[in-house]
């Protein structure tokens, strides 16, 4: 489906240093280039309903693309799909969804760099401080390219029926090279190697990830954007540069700290206490993370008072306000919608300021004006000026622990009795609220993570 590349070099080079030649200090540094070949899905779903073979046709009453669909049994087929095909290929009144690969497609790569220090101090103890640093290059997107700002609208008029193709389903879906990304971070960690019983590491990194695109639909996002990260491209097709900003796993700031413990126990002349209170180990693991972006943005039609740009994309942002608050929200506020009362829907705003004549707000504005603090109208025809993933959900911080008895049964086996605690605390760590515009739940957050959760095992080792 396109043409093969055969020359993807990918370099790899690194370097260790020893300053001191004690053995006690590492300099590290290293450049790799490494490429990612397109998954299947990726081209198998442009080309098996793809013309010459074969395309998808539609027939949509609901929006007057067709003529009725009678669901009935036994089922009686559409008069309309028995037409003959025009001499472009389509069918007269039914959308087509045709989809394709750039001949010319790349093979996506990431270079990635690494520089790191590490020493080792009394004894049982090191530290590292390391920068790592990822560019993503020519990385995979699957766009609608049948669309451009003011598609679906003429010089006074704006209506579905003036571009039937691109509403709905009737996309001309292209897989091709669009997509890039950037990530730099620092990480540092303290480690206590195990001696005397105990190991301890502890690791914090800062980290800042930015991207056009993060995910060319098949990837899970369902704790990110309320329900799920809905994909839709570039809000603007033909301003891809746009959307550049954090991408959906950008998480600044995560601290975890990891500990193992071996229980001392009482010495061998106290036998009976020795097999008691010996064997036990206390195991913990303690993260905490810092919220990750969520978008906002509206899913609804320019009828229903969106698709600002007017492409036919129901994925647009409004304008913004410069005093809006994007971030330092509490769980609370999360629960109960951080823009304002949820019961308000868009809708409602919608039926305030739309008329018969469908003008939503003055001079040809839409209506998002009135939905809640912070948001503006969007003059029609263009976009929005709110950033892509402006906005920063919930922190996790979790605590699992773990509480094990050993009891050695002879040298070959060993049993051993466990307690395991998921969430120790309990902490409500919600999911990122719900990010469209268009839901009567904007704002707000309306999942969770699972709660505490306690496990008991016994475990047979030989």
């Amino acid at each position: 489906m396109w043409n093969t590349r055969f020359g993807n070099f990918a370099p790899r080079i690194g370097i260790a240093w020893d300053p001191t030649g004690k053995g006690v200090w590492a300099l590290r540094a290293g450049y790799s280039t490494a490429y990612d070949e397109p998954f299947s899905n990726l081209f198998t779903n442009a080309s098996r309903f793809n013309p010459p073979d074969s395309t998808t046709v539609f027939n949509e009453p609901s929006i007057g693309v067709g003529t009725d669909v009678h669901y009935q049994f036994p089922f009686e087929p559409s008069p309309d799909f028995a037409a003959p095909t025009l001499p472009n290929g389509g069918i007269q009144g039914i959308e087509i969804n045709p989809s394709g690969v750039a001949q010319h497609l790349k093979t996506a790569y990431a270079e990635q760099r690494f520089f790191g220090i590490q020493h080792s101090f009394w004894h049982d103890y090191a530290f590292a401080i390391n920068y790592v640093g990822t560019r993503g290059v020519d990385q995979y997107t699957r766009e609608d390219y049948n669309r451009f700002a003011g598609d679906i609208c003429n010089a006074t008029t704006c209506s579905y029926e003036n571009n039937r193709l691109n509403f709905g389903w009737g996309a001309i879906t292209y897989v091709s090279n669009e997509g890039y990304s950037n990530y730099n971070g620092l990480n540092a960690q303290l480690r206590h190697n195990y001696s005397h019983g105990l190991l301890l590491v502890a690791n914090y990194t800062y980290g800042k990830v930015l991207d056009n695109v993060t995910d060319v639909g098949l990837g899970d996002y369902s704790n990110v954007n309320g329900y799920g990260a809905l994909y839709a491209g570039n809000a603007d097709v033909n301003r891809g540069r746009l959307d550049y900003g954090p991408s959906e796993f950008d998480v600044r700031h995560r601290f975890t700290l990891s500990a193992v413990w071996d229980i001392p126990a009482p010495g061998k002349s106290h036998e009976m206490a020795g097999k008691i209170f010996g064997g036990w180990q206390l195991n913990s693991i303690v993260t905490l993370q810092s919220g990750r972006p969520f978008d906002v943005y509206c899913g609804l039609g320019w009828f229903d008072g969106c698709d600002f740009n007017m492409d036919g994309l129901d994925y647009d942002r409004p304008n913004r306000l410069a005093n809006l608050k994007t971030t330092g929200f509490t769980n609370q506020q999360f629960t109960n919608g951080i823009f304002g009362d949820p019961a308000l829907t868009f809708y409602d705003a919608f039926s305030r300021t739309s008329t018969a004549s469908q003008t939503f707000c003055p001079n040809g504005l839409n209506s998002i004006l009135d939905f809640g603090p912070g948001f503006q109208c969007v003059p029609v025809g263009t976009d929005g000026n709110l950033s892509r993933n402006a906005f920063r959900g919930p922190a996790f911080y979790t605590t699992d622990m773990g509480l094990f008895k050993n009891v050695k049964i002879n040298e070959r086996f060993k049993v051993q009795l466990r307690m395991d605690a998921f969430n120790l605390f309990n902490r409500v760590n919600l999911y990122n609220p719900i990010g469209d515009l268009g839901s009567g739940q904007f704002g707000q957050s309306t999942a969770a993570f699972p709660s505490r959760q306690f496990q008991y095992s016994l475990k047979l080792l030989f």
